[in-house]
Formats: structure tokens, C-alpha cells, sequence
């Protein structure tokens, strides 16, 4: 297409002949294809499997532990207001509910989430979990009547821990090849974890300040663990070309999809009617109220070390590709 000139001693390139291809009009396959070359197929992404990935590691487990670790403490809760009889006509099947509904609109609202996430984009996202999350606390600390729980301590803060989680669970995966599984398993301890320190935390601030407080100051020290968190991680949806479906309906006509999903329906129905009423189950057998609390936030870090080991240990002694 173009003619080589001698000046100087030097090979100059002449502009293509093809107007199609001169000033940049044309592009790299079109100059490949006019000079007889096969063009190149789009470079593949190579995640970095570390570096900065595990910051995000870091800053994705304190964001489990804030979110599904808080949500662990509302088996401290729900002892506490069985015994103090904290609204009035209230039954307690209504307090049970209030935890299993804020578990409920977390998975509800899954599909709006992926929709945000999709046109907004993660951090977005991440901020209106944390707006409704704390709206959630605040308001709950102002409750006066079983439905205020409902809305603020049930529905809200479902729906926050939902935008929360649909926005980070996928982050650390994008950075990993060899060690993905190790980085997922200190993720997701990060929910024990959290569950640990907020059972204990919760029952003496509602034991030597009172419930009110401990919701706003729950409030204000989860929010600012999420802001900063928030802040520091970065997807990596363009580089790994993520399709963000927000619901696939041909799933339904697979069995082992319906098997799954049956798995985990009836596997999360036994495990969170036990880490509820556990606590209030302590007090109920004669323990104290710090008793219970303990033996709430053992079973959360039995649930760290668990989510720990389920994904690391075939990674931990698997050499490198």
C-alpha cells in the first residue's frame, strides 16, 4: 500500500494510498486486513492474583463483618427483648420475624441491586447499602411499636446488607487465578468475624448504656467502616467483561439448579433459626445475659473459621500454574 523512499539513509513509510485507511480513518484489523495480515484477537485479561486484590480482601471482609456480622447480633437483640418486653402487644413470633425479615429482603432485593450495580456501578451502590443500613439503626433506636421495628430493624437494613453485598461479593474473585479461593475464604470470615466482636459489643452497650444508644452508635461506627471501605475498593467488571444479569429465568429448567437452590434454602433455614435463638435459648436454660452473648459469638467464630477452611485449604497446597 505505501512506497519506501531513501532519505538520508533512512526507510521512510509514505501515508496509505487508501483514503479508508489515511489519518487514522481506518482501524487496526481494517490496516491488517488491506495489508494481507490476520488481525489480532482483543489481548485476554490476566487478573494480577495479589497486589491490590488483597486490600480489597481486606476492605470486603470488614464489609461482611459490618453487614451479615452485624445482622449475627440480632440473636442478643431478640433475647433482650423477650425478656424486657421492650414493645407492648408485641408476641414472640413478631420479634422472630423481625430478624428472618431482614435475612429475606438482604435475598429479595438481590436482582434491584445487580440493576444498580450495572448502571451505577459498585461504589454507588455500596453508599445506598450504607445509607439505608444506618437509616435503618437510627431508626430503630426510635422505635416505639412492633411495625417501626419491622420497617427499620427488618425491612431497611435487609435491604442495605442486600446493595452491600451484591456490590462487593464479586470483587475479589476478579483479582485472583491461584489464590482465589484463599482470598474468598478470609472474605467471607469476615462476616464471623464481625458477628464475634458485634455480639459481644451489643449486649454491653444495651446492659450499661441502653438499647437506643446501642443502635445509633452501631450506626455511626458501621457506617464509617463502610465509607472507608467503600472508598478503597475497586472492581475490575470492564477488564474481566462481566455480565450483570439481574435475573436469568432458563435457570429454572435446570434440575441441579432447582437441587441447589433447595440446598440452600432449607441449609440457610436451619442455620439462622440457630444463630438467633441461641442467645435468648442461654438465657432461657439459666444462663446470664453475658452468657448467652458468648455463646452467640462463639457460634460466629465457629462460622469464621468454617467459611475459612470451606474455601482454602485445596488452594493453600496447590502450586501455582
Amino acid at each position: 500500500m505505501g512506497t519506501d523512499e531513501q532519505y538520508g539513509g533512512d526507510n521512510v513509510t509514505t501515508a496509505p494510498a487508501d483514503p479508508a485507511l489515511r489519518g487514522g480513518g481506518g482501524s487496526l484489523n481494517q490496516v491488517a486486513k488491506a495489508e494481507g495480515e490476520v488481525a489480532l484477537p482483543p489481548p485476554v485479561d490476566v487478573p494480577p492474583d495479589g497486589g491490590f486484590g488483597w486490600v480489597c480482601v481486606a476492605a470486603v471482609a470488614c464489609i461482611n463483618a459490618h453487614t451479615w456480622g452485624l445482622n449475627s447480633a440480632y440473636g442478643v437483640f431478640l433475647a433482650y427483648y423477650l425478656s424486657h418486653n421492650t414493645f407492648d402487644g408485641a408476641s414472640t413470633l413478631d420479634f422472630a420475624f423481625v430478624g428472618g425479615l431482614s435475612i429475606a429482603m438482604a435475598l429479595f432485593v438481590s436482582p434491584v441491586a445487580t440493576i444498580a450495580v450495572r448502571s451505577t456501578g459498585t461504589r454507588t451502590t455500596l453508599f445506598i447499602g450504607i445509607f439505608l443500613q444506618t437509616v435503618s439503626l437510627v431508626g430503630a433506636s426510635f422505635a416505639k411499636q412492633i411495625w417501626q421495628l419491622f420497617l427499620s430493624q427488618g425491612v431497611c437494613f435487609g435491604c442495605g446488607m442486600g446493595f452491600m453485598f451484591v456490590a462487593s461479593v464479586g470483587i475479589v474473585p476478579q483479582y485472583f487465578t491461584t489464590h482465589r479461593s484463599l482470598a474468598n475464604g478470609l472474605s467471607a470470615a469476615g462476616s464471623g468475624l464481625g458477628g464475634l466482636v458485634y455480639s459481644l459489643a451489643t449486649n454491653a452497650m444495651i446492659t450499661n448504656i441502653s438499647l437506643g444508644w446501642a443502635f445509633r452508635i452501631l450506626a455511626i461506627v458501621s457506617c464509617l467502616v463502610l465509607i472507608v471501605c467503600s472508598l478503597i475498593v475497586k472492581d475490575r467488571n470492564k477488564q474481566v467483561g462481566s455480565s450483570l444479569k439481574a435475573f436469568d429465568h432458563t435457570l429454572l429448567r435446570r434440575k441441579e439448579f432447582l437441587m441447589l437452590l433447595s440446598w440452600g434454602f432449607f441449609s440457610m433455614l436451619g442455620y439462622i433459626v440457630l444463630l438467633f435463638s441461641l442467645p435468648n435459648y442461654a438465657r432461657y436454660i439459666g444462663l446470664t445475659a453475658h452468657q448467652g452473648s458468648v455463646v452467640g459469638a462463639l457460634l460466629n467464630l465457629g462460622q469464621a473459621l468454617g467459611e475459612y477452611w470451606q474455601c482454602s485449604p485445596r488452594k493453600l497446597t496447590q502450586k501455582p500454574d
